[in-house]
C-alpha cells in the first residue's frame, strides 16, 4: 500500500490534487489528507476502524484508491499500532513521526556541518561558467570566482554551491576536463581561507569525485544519479550528503513542452523512489529540490511552490532554487537582473512552507528574508 500525504488550505483543492475523486466536502479549512493506493481489502477494514475511532473521516473510497482527512493528530499519537494491519501500520508509523514534530539531527561535514535547527540555510551560488542564464561569465575564472566566494560568505551563505556546467534552459554540456579545470581550482582556492561547506553541482561522477578530494562536501546532482550511475558508487565510498533534483530530460530538451498529471504528486513518487534507492548508501543524508524551472511550465512551479508543504512528509530536508528563474519573468514580465525583489518575496513564501535550504544568487537578500522569517516564526 502506498501513500502521500496532501496538505491544503482550501478543501476544493482535493477534487483537483488527488486521484480519488470525492463529492461535496463538508470541512473547508486547513487540513492534512492521506492518499492511499493499492488498498486491500483488509486495509479498508483499517480505514472503517479508524473512522470509528473519531481519527480520521473517510473522504472517499473506490476499489484500491482512498483519501482520509485526519480529524485528531493528537488521538492519532494515542492510537493503538495497529499490528494486526501491517502496511497501515508501516504508514501509521509515518505520520505519528511526522506530528510528533522530530527535528532532524544535524549533519557533520568534512568541513563545518549541516545545523537544521538554525532554520533555514543559505546556499550561495558560484557559477563559473560563461553561459549560466543569470551571471555566466562575471566569474569565469578562479580570481573572479573566488571573490564572489569571498563576498558570498561575507553576506551570510552557510553553503557555497559551486558549477562548472550551466544547467540553463537550451545548454550544451561540457565535457568532463572542461568543468574540472573550471571548479578543482577554485574549491582549492576557498579552502585556503574558509571551512564553509562547498556543494560540487555536478551530474558526472568523476566531477564528484575530485571536487570531494579538493574540499567539497555535498552533490548536487539535477538529475538525481539518473545520468551517470557511477554517482551511487561515490555516495556509497564518499558517505557525503546528496542533494537530488527532479527534472525532466536534459537541459537542453527539459522545456520542450513538459507534462503532467499532478506536477506535485508525480515529484512525490520520484522522491520516494530515490529515497529507497539511495538512503542506505550515504546514511539518509538526502536532500531534495523539486527542481523549479526544470521541465515545468509556469503552473508546474506555481504549484509546487504553492504545495510545498506535503514534501515534508518524506521526513529529508528540502531545497528550493527559484532566484531570478524565467517563471517569475513570466509571471511578472521581468528581466533577470530585475527579478531580485520577486526572488526574495518567493524565497520567504518558501521559507514559510518548509525549505530548509534556499539556493539564491542573492544572499544579502535571502538573509534578509530569513531574519523576517525568524522574527516572525
Amino acid at each position: 500500500m502506498k501513500m502521500r500525504m496532501i496538505y491544503t488550505e482550501n478543501a476544493q483543492d482535493i477534487h483537483a490534487r488527488s486521484l480519488c475523486k470525492a463529492g461535496k466536502i463538508q470541512f473547508d479549512g486547513p487540513a492534512f489528507y492521506f492518499e492511499f493506493t493499492d488498498v486491500t481489502r483488509t486495509g479498508r477494514q483499517a480505514f472503517e476502524r479508524l473512522t470509528r475511532e473519531m481519527i480520521f473521516e473517510i473522504i472517499c473510497g473506490a476499489d484500491s484508491t482512498w483519501l482520509l482527512r485526519l480529524i485528531d493528530p493528537q488521538k492519532l499519537l494515542q492510537s493503538d499500532p495497529y499490528d494486526d494491519f501491517p502496511d497501515l501500520k508501516l504508514c501509521l508509523s509515518r505520520m505519528r513521526e511526522f506530528f510528533k514534530g522530530r527535528k532532524q539531527a544535524n549533519w557533520p561535514l568534512r568541513h563545518g556541518m549541516l545545523n537544521w535547527g538554525s532554520g533555514p540555510l543559505i546556499m550561495g551560488i558560484v557559477n563559473v561558467t560563461p553561459d549560466s542564464f543569470s551571471d555566466g561569465g562575471k566569474y569565469n575564472n578562479v580570481d573572479s570566482a573566488v571573490e564572489h566566494a569571498r563576498r558570498l560568505i561575507d553576506e551570510g551563505s552557510d553553503i557555497l554551491d559551486i558549477g562548472g556546467e550551466s544547467s540553463r534552459p537550451g545548454a550544451e554540456p561540457v565535457s568532463r576536463e572542461e568543468e574540472l579545470q573550471r571548479v578543482i581550482p577554485v574549491i582549492r582556492a576557498i579552502r585556503r581561507f574558509s571551512d564553509i561547506p562547498i556543494s560540487i553541482d555536478t551530474y558526472k561522477s568523476a566531477v564528484a569525485r575530485e571536487a570531494l578530494k579538493a574540499g567539497a562536501d555535498i552533490i548536487n546532482d539535477i538529475s538525481g544519479t539518473e545520468f551517470d550511475t557511477d554517482m551511487a558508487t561515490v555516495l556509497r565510498e564518499e558517505r557525503c550528503p546528496i542533494i537530488i533534483m527532479h527534472m525532466r530530460g536534459t537541459p537542453r530538451t527539459m522545456q520542450d513542452a513538459p507534462e503532467y498529471r499532478d506536477v506535485v504528486a508525480e515529484v512525490y513518487d520520484y522522491f520516494e523512489k530515490k529515497i529507497k534507492h539511495l538512503a542506505a548508501l550515504n546514511d539518509g543524508q538526502i536532500i531534495l529540490d523539486p527542481g523549479i524551472g526544470f521541465g515545468k511550465r509556469l503552473e508546474h512551479n506555481l504549484s509546487l511552490i504553492r504545495n510545498m508543504r506535503d514534501f515534508s512528509f518524506l521526513g529529508y530536508p528540502l531545497l528550493t532554487g527559484v532566484s531570478r528563474k524565467s517563471f517569475l519573468g513570466h509571471l511578472l514580465g521581468l528581466k533577470v537582473e530585475e527579478r531580485t525583489y520577486a526572488t526574495k518575496y518567493v524565497e520567504l513564501t518558501a521559507m514559510i512552507k518548509g525549505s530548509a535550504i534556499i539556493r539564491t544568487h542573492d544572499v544579502r537578500e535571502a538573509a534578509e528574508a530569513r531574519a523576517i522569517f525568524r522574527a516572525l516564526f
